[in-house]
């Protein structure tokens, strides 16, 4: 029977690894810490994130090939992560439309020059 060891630092998981033991001799060293590679790549990519060495969209692209199938018993600061990085980009809001007041401006400048040409 297989005795769980260890707790999954992102989602809190129990899983077996033994660092010292022969049959997890060739395990991944994320091992020690994540009971999975998708574990280890968003807790990687949340960090990173607010590292500022990713963008949103490229830590959005990285998490789109994870498993987030966990993500209620993720670690609330990497749900808070995660929130920040799907949620839309909200699109800034125009005052007035450039090309109205630019047409606008041309207008006022011909009615300008033809009234110095009527002179």
């Amino acid at each position: 029977m297989a005795s769980y060891n260890r707790i999954c630092y992102l989602c809190g998981a129990k899983y077996e690894y033994c660092p010292d033991c022969a049959n997890y001799k060739n395990a991944p060293y994320y091992m020690q810490t994540f009971c999975s590679e998708s574990c280890k790549t968003v807790f990687d990519t949340c960090t990173k994130f607010n590292m500022q060495k990713l963008t949103k969209e490229e830590a959005a692209e990285t998490l789109a090939q994870c498993d987030l199938s966990r993500l209620d018993s993720f670690m609330e600061c990497a749900k808070r992560d995660i929130d920040a990085i799907t949620a839309p980009t909200p699109k800034p809001k125009r005052r007035y439309a450039p090309s109205k007041i630019v047409n606008e401006v041309i207008e006022d400048v011909i009615q300008a020059q033809s009234k110095l040409g009527d002179e």
